[in-house]
């Protein structure tokens, strides 16, 4: 093969896995989803909101909600795992590997953030419960084991299948999520 078809190639399968319907967000668009709120509400540093796109996709997987009676911005990441398990994907390492640089990023060290599991509706409530908290666990311990983020700027949280999708069947694949808040400063 010519050297040109060998570094096309080359590049080709060097591009991540991505979903067929879904991108996996860059560490930039992370970044900007998760900045942190002004006492007004806006976004700090002047990002924009994603909240605010017209791209549907964008407006329900990013934003700003209230969550404890307070606003916070989060982000709803694909994080893929082996079925009924907490083990990581590859795809879902490679998408972890993008909110590690975000959360190391400068413009959001100072942060914190929760980690909220959720899944689709097969199962009982209880187990769904559980499966999504030891599949939140599962992120942060990646996150802190591999990329060095501090546990003092992470907690975790599950859901089960109560804050499922309204735009998806109950039982789809993308109600299995995993959501990002920023909740305010690090200890």
């Amino acid at each position: 093969m010519r050297p040109a078809t060998l570094a096309f190639l080359g590049a080709v399968l060097m591009v991540p896995a991505v979903q067929a319907e879904e991108a996996v967000p860059t560490a930039d668009e992370i970044i900007e989803a998760l900045l942190p709120l002004d006492a007004e509400g806006r976004r700090i540093k002047g990002a924009r909101s994603f909240a605010l796109t017209s791209d549907r996709q964008q407006k329900r997987d990013r934003g700003v909600k209230v969550e404890g009676g307070e606003e916070v911005p989060f982000i709803d990441l694909r994080v893929s795992f082996e079925y009924d398990s907490d083990r990581l994907s590859n795809d879902a390492m490679l998408t972890l590997q993008r909110l590690a640089a975000a959360l190391s990023n400068e413009q959001l060290q100072g942060s914190k953030f929760r980690i909220v599991g959720h899944t689709d509706a097969r199962g009982t409530a209880e187990y769904n419960q559980r499966l999504s908290e030891r599949r939140a666990r599962s992120v942060a311990h990646y996150l802190v084991e591999h990329n060095y983020i501090t546990t003092d700027r992470l907690e975790v949280a599950a859901r089960g299948k109560s804050e499922l999708i309204a735009d998806y069947a109950p039982e789809d694949e993308r109600q299995r999520r995993v959501e990002i808040q920023n909740i305010g400063k690090a200890n």
